[in-house]
């Protein structure tokens, strides 16, 4: 699945008109939450920036290998969230789980996020989770977070470099 910044902004745009249609205030934390939003699309557009996300996943048998290729930032983070929602019931039978991140060239808070619901999600369909794989430079920003020995402390897989 390939999603692009025109994706994300259409939909931003249309919960702001939503948003900005009902009895909420112009000035409301929601409105101003997705004008915010919005604005950081823009300038994203203005500079030429593409975020663009790329999902696939590979099922051998028990075993689930979900690769995360591109930039997975706040423009992309919800589609990662929405892939696994659609396939969640396809993955009941499944027992272990994979993540390559080895061609995640960006990632920001909100990546971070949603690949850490992605983890609880895989648990509480009793998926284990095996292997996260990165490159050396997502390994190194990801240690410096604390985020592969964080995880590892609560069981949810190993890091490893490539």
């Amino acid at each position: 699945m390939i999603f692009s910044i025109s994706n994300a902004f259409e939909r931003k745009r249309k919960e702001l008109y939503k948003i900005l249609h009902s009895d909420t205030s112009f000035i409301s934390e929601d409105t101003l939450y997705h004008s915010k939003q919005l604005d950081h699309f823009v300038n994203l557009y203005q500079n030429q920036k593409r975020s663009e996300l790329h999902l696939a996943e590979n099922i051998d048998g028990s075993t689930l290998t979900i690769k995360i290729k591109g930039q997975l930032d706040l423009i992309t983070s919800e589609e990662l969230t929405t892939f696994f929602e659609s396939r969640k019931n396809k993955w009941t039978h499944l027992k272990e789980l994979y993540i390559d991140l080895i061609d995640l060239h960006f990632f920001d808070t909100s990546g971070l996020q949603s690949v850490i619901v992605l983890l609880d999600e895989a648990r509480k369909l009793n998926i284990s989770i095996k292997t996260i794989f990165t490159n050396q430079t997502t390994y190194e920003v990801l240690t410096i977070m604390g985020l592969p020995k964080a995880l590892k402390k609560i069981n949810y897989g190993t890091f490893i470099a490539i």
